[in-house]
C-alpha cells in the first residue's frame, strides 16, 4: 500500500526496480496506491476479509 500517489510517483521508480532485477516483473501488480483514507480502508478491509478472515483459524 502506497498512500499518496503524487509523492510516491516522484520518489519511487518501480519500472527501474524491475529493470534492474530488484523486484520481480509481477511485483508492481501487488502494489496498491491510494489517495484517500476511504480508499485505503476499503482496500485493507477487503484484503483482510478475503485472505485473513476467510480461513477458519484466521491465519493469512
Amino acid at each position: 500500500m502506497l498512500y499518496g500517489t503524487d509523492y510516491w510517483d516522484r520518489v519511487l521508480n518501480i519500472d527501474a526496480l524491475v529493470e534492474h532485477g530488484m523486484i520481480g516483473a509481477e511485483d508492481p501488480d501487488r502494489i496498491f496506491r491510494a489517495n484517500s483514507m476511504d480508499e485505503a480502508y476499503r482496500y485493507i478491509t477487503g484484503e483482510l476479509l478475503e485472505y485473513a478472515l476467510a480461513e477458519p483459524d484466521g491465519r493469512m
